[in-house]
């Protein structure tokens, strides 16, 4: 996580809810970011920013806000409660449990202790998360307001349960499916015959495979999420 950006620190939450995290001031997130944490015990916890909340310390600054003039008095006021006795805090659903030492993930079961720094996750941290490794991938294309990340998942094990593909209407989800059923297609008939795209598609180098490049977008503004159920 040292490469990410810090966002802020746990203050309170639940596993079965959300986890609420205090902002930095003037902390880069939105609905719909990655984030990271770290577990006690090792491992740290992979989460979806939800919400976005208004907080304050205590009841006095929001029942007798400042006065919304531009006088050197009501500026000093504000300045003063802003992120101190008012700030900004995120809500962030617990998904997974990520070892990058191991490899191995698991379902989120443990939340980070209080004042645990959070983080935007990196690439680095979804590779691992997604647990693509050397294997054949398919790219889903990017979080939604994060343009630097690209979303890989494993060809076989997305296969190997249902999975779901969930959106608003014109989010891309008739064509994110299309492109999912085109790879299948393509790795098992590569598989069968030998040929030489499957090739390509088994030696493609780790967390940057072959199947398909064309998702690093979609033409709305929110990205459809899919799911794999047991």
């Amino acid at each position: 996580m040292s490469s990410a950006k810090h966002l802020g620190v746990v203050v309170g939450g639940s596993l079965t809810k959300s986890i609420e995290v205090r902002l930095d001031p003037g902390a880069p997130t939105a609905i719909g970011h990655y984030v990271m944490a770290p577990l006690e015990g090792g491992g740290q916890l992979l989460g979806m920013v939800t919400d976005v909340l208004l907080r304050s310390a205590e009841s006095g600054p929001t029942s007798w806000p400042p006065p919304a003039g531009n006088d050197p008095a009501s500026a000093l006021l504000r300045e003063v409660l802003l992120d101190t006795g008012v700030y900004t805090a995120i809500e962030v659903t617990p998904y997974l449990e990520v070892n990058q030492a191991s490899g191995e993930n698991a379902r989120a079961r443990r939340i980070p202790r209080h004042f645990a720094p959070v983080e935007q996750a990196g690439q680095e941290a979804i590779d691992a998360a997604f647990a693509v490794g050397d294997r054949a991938g398919i790219s889903l294309g990017t979080p939604l307001g994060m343009e630097s990340v690209e979303v890989c998942v494993d060809i076989e094990k997305l296969f190997e349960r249902s999975a779901g593909i969930f959106g608003k209407s014109g989010t891309g989800k008739t064509v994110i499916a299309v492109q999912l059923l085109d790879a299948m297609v393509q790795y098992s008939a590569g598989r069968t015959t030998g040929s030489a795209s499957s090739s390509k598609v088994a030696n493609a180098p780790p967390s940057r495979a072959y199947i398909p490049r064309g998702l690093a977008s979609t033409p709305s503004n929110e990205t459809p999420s899919t799911s794999t159920a047991g």
